[in-house]
């Protein structure tokens, strides 16, 4: 008993300094001019980028007197096809509370439109090779042109042009490694920042689940056991990618219905937050 109480003890002790070595890995750093995204993106510190192990991307979040700035790095070529089929959205909460009060979504994917692509292709005579779905992925990217905002200032709810008057940016690319790169820069003056705010701010980054429940419908004469995800040599006309699936892994199909049987209407979202204070 009193080893169970010594044991409670020395946890309650270090569970304090456990947590603010944890918080201390939440940094929001002051922008240089070396954090700008480039297609080669050779420049830019990633040394100073916090990688997120249930998201599989790599982060860094900085400021200047006037605007905040998102930059996520991608390796996981599985996660990279999520966020080219939900897009990412980044919220943000200026009093530090995990309850998205506004937020940016780039890119803008319209799902109906990769859904009835897909289809096509599943329902083609030739199976689509790894490296010609990563090819129309790259040309997908040319083809992102409206950033989605809502509960900015100023700003109506909704979609507006990437090129726009607001000073809002958004980027997003392959760099010469093959990481997909997302960048979002956000003007303090549609928000509650301030460069003289003191206190944490709280930002979501969220890699939007693929909406299958409501788009299911219009193809569900599509949808039988031939999966998009299938091998070369199974019968299953699809994408081959070693394992099978244009996520690498094969489950995208079945991983859908398993979702929208259990009645999710999304599948695959995956958010976490950074809660710090703005660099002064």
């Amino acid at each position: 008993m009193r080893s169970k109480l010594s044991l409670l003890a020395a946890l309650i002790v270090l569970t304090p300094s456990f947590l603010v070595a944890q918080n201390n890995n939440e940094i929001i750093f002051k922008k240089t001019s070396e954090m700008a995204v480039s297609n080669n993106f050779r420049n830019f510190p990633d040394s100073l980028m916090q990688y997120n192990k249930d998201a599989g991307l790599s982060w860094l979040i900085a400021n200047d007197p006037g605007n905040l700035y998102v930059f996520l790095k991608v390796s996981d070529k599985r996660v990279q096809h999520k966020i080219l089929m939900g897009g990412i959205t980044i919220g943000l909460n200026t009093r530090g509370k995990k309850k998205t009060k506004s937020s940016v979504t780039f890119p803008v994917i319209d799902q109906e439109a990769f859904m009835a692509q897909m289809n096509a292709l599943r329902n083609s005579s030739s199976t689509l090779a790894a490296n010609e779905f990563e090819n129309m992925q790259r040309e997908r990217i040319s083809e992102f042109n409206d950033i989605k905002v809502s509960g900015l200032k100023k700003i109506d709810n909704g979609d507006i042009p990437l090129s726009n008057q607001y000073g809002i940016e958004a980027k997003i690319f392959y760099d010469s490694a093959g990481d997909l790169i997302d960048e979002v820069k956000l003007p303090f003056q549609y928000t509650d920042l301030s460069a003289s705010l003191k206190n944490d701010i709280a930002v979501q980054v969220k890699i939007n689940g693929f909406d299958y429940k409501n788009i299911q419908g219009n193809y569900s004469g599509n949808t039988g056991s031939g999966s998009w995800g299938g091998e070369r040599g199974t019968g299953h006309r699809g994408m081959a990618s070693g394992g099978g699936g244009f996520h690498g892994g094969g489950n995208w199909h079945r991983d859908s219905e398993e979702n929208h049987s259990s009645g999710s209407a999304t599948r695959g979202s995956v958010d976490f937050w950074i809660k710090a204070p703005l660099a002064q």
